[in-house]
């Protein structure tokens, strides 16, 4: 399962350019004092860059699809779920 995950997960988080300008970026480096704020978020940007290899972001994504499609139906199927 996590070899499935972790490429999507870095490739939502660290490689797609507007969400980690939106959401990654700032909520990383929000705690952190300049220029760590702004050089910390970019080394970790680099490193998932290097971690997905010659795949792109949609490779990864599609490599996690059929995984998360046979999890959704157990997610459904939890008391309380379609609160």
């Amino acid at each position: 399962m996590r070899d499935a995950l972790e490429p999507a997960t870095a490739a939502a988080l660290w490689v797609e350019r507007h969400s980690y300008a939106a959401h990654t970026r700032p909520a990383y480096g929000a705690g952190l004092p300049l220029p760590l704020s702004l050089l910390l978020p970019w080394a970790r940007r680099r490193a998932g860059l290097q971690r997905l290899g010659p795949l792109t972001p949609a490779q990864a994504r599609a490599g996690a699809g059929p995984l998360l499609a046979a999890c959704l139906p157990s997610v459904h199927e939890r008391p309380g779920a379609g609160r």
